[in-house]
């Protein structure tokens, strides 16, 4: 039995899916699902590892010849005989001496795969450590940088025009596609006349002049909407007097250029081709169901469980599906904006079926797509993965990202 093989029926026999190998092992699910089908092979400390978790020894998991030794039986009588004297010939002593170096010949080969097994291990074990200290490096500069960053805003504030300011997000369009923003800041300079303006502005040429209102404890106030589909955007407030204008920023603000989009993955979770075994040698073979992954944002009073689809697969020149699929997202609580009516997730599930074979030929293309499904009428269908026959020896899979 392959090694695949033995690590395919080993999950299996203890009720593991390829999720929860992969969490046991700190390695990705997709890791575990090439290491089954054969396309490719487990490091050392992993195999050790699996050897562990599965009871079996190391060398039973990766020989495909392994056989267990029989145990021996126990004599009750153990009869000593003497010794006969045998004088060996030149021939059989030097038999006796090739046979004593391919026996350390072969020790040294252990020893040395041991040992090059072992510095395998240590050097993952050195690149988890740097990657780990780089990981620490880039903390500790972010916080120094942030650090700066708050001693320079308090050095603005100090030599600045604003005394104090404040703007915040009041409400979130979906239909219009825009978000209504209120602004209010105080001066520190109100023994002088000014002309005071407040802009907003990105770094895609989007600029807006909003009307200000002073209110009777001398708060300049002002609102504005803006579109759903620009990204961040700065306010600044400008005083001019005599012809001289001082600008203070009061920061800046993300958009949402990326808000109203919702997106929608797939992924087989294993797949083999060119079965030599089977009664048909040109086939692709699905393996325990699609990986399907969905993030984006969404109105709060939908849950994701309302967002149904179907994942449709075709064969090559054919107009009906060879398999449909419908499911739904499990429901899951806001994460973000929740306070103006807006939930987030990003979250994946395994989208279940029994494996099945396709015709697979080189040259064809085998098509997954997805499909709204609004009361089982599948609507807005798009292709979001594709599996292409390029040679006998070669397979080109390619994931295009379903965007609403």
């Amino acid at each position: 039995m392959k090694r695949s093989e033995k690590i395919l029926a080993n999950r299996k026999r203890l009720n593991l899916s390829q999720e929860e190998l992969s969490e046991k092992l700190n390695v990705s699910r997709q890791a575990v699902s090439k290491w089954e089908s054969d396309q490719a092979n487990p490091d050392i400390d992993k195999i050790i590892a699996m050897a562990q978790l599965f009871g079996i020894s190391v060398d039973e998991l990766v020989s495909e010849n392994y056989e267990p030794r029989a145990s021996q039986p126990v004599q009750e009588r153990i009869e000593v005989k003497p010794m006969p004297v045998v004088v060996k010939s030149r021939k059989e002593k030097s038999w006796m001496i090739l046979s004593g170096l391919i026996v350390f010949a072969l020790f040294l080969f252990y020893i040395v795969g041991r040992y090059e097994a072992r510095l395998s291990y240590l050097e993952n074990q050195l690149n988890g450590l740097n990657m780990s200290i780089g990981r620490i490096q880039s903390d500790v500069q972010l916080s120094v940088s942030g650090l700066i960053q708050q001693l320079r805003d308090e050095l603005v504030y100090q030599n600045g025009i604003i005394a104090e300011y404040s703007v915040k997000k009041t409400t979130i369009d979906l239909e219009e596609e825009k978000v209504t923003y209120s602004v209010s800041f105080l001066l520190k300079k109100t023994d002088q006349l000014y002309d005071v303006g407040i802009t907003i502005s990105n770094s895609e040429g989007y600029n807006q002049n909003l009307e200000l209102k002073k209110d009777a404890g001398g708060y300049f106030k002002a609102e504005f909407d803006y579109p759903m589909n620009q990204t961040d955007f700065k306010v600044n407030v400008n005083l001019e007097k005599d012809g001289v204008v001082e600008t203070q920023s009061l920061g800046s603000y993300s958009g949402y250029g990326h808000l109203l989009h919702q997106t929608v993955f797939a992924d087989p979770t294993s797949y083999t081709y060119d079965s030599m075994g089977n009664e048909k040698k040109d086939q692709l073979t699905l393996m325990n169901g699609m990986w399907v992954g969905f993030n984006g944002y969404y109105p709060q009073g939908q849950n994701l469980n309302q967002l149904k689809y179907a994942l449709r697969i075709y064969e090559e020149g054919k107009t009906t599906p060879a398999l449909t699929l419908m499911f739904d997202f499990n429901d899951q609580d806001c994460i973000n904006e929740q306070e103006l009516g807006i939930c987030y997730s990003d979250v994946g599930r395994l989208v279940e079926f029994d494996d099945f074979k396709l015709d697979f030929d080189v040259g064809d293309v085998i098509t997954f797509t997805l499909s709204k499904n609004d009361g089982n009428i599948l609507t807005d269908e798009k292709t979001v993965y594709t599996l292409t026959r390029v040679s006998q020896s070669e397979v080109r899979d390619e994931r295009i990202e379903y965007t609403e």
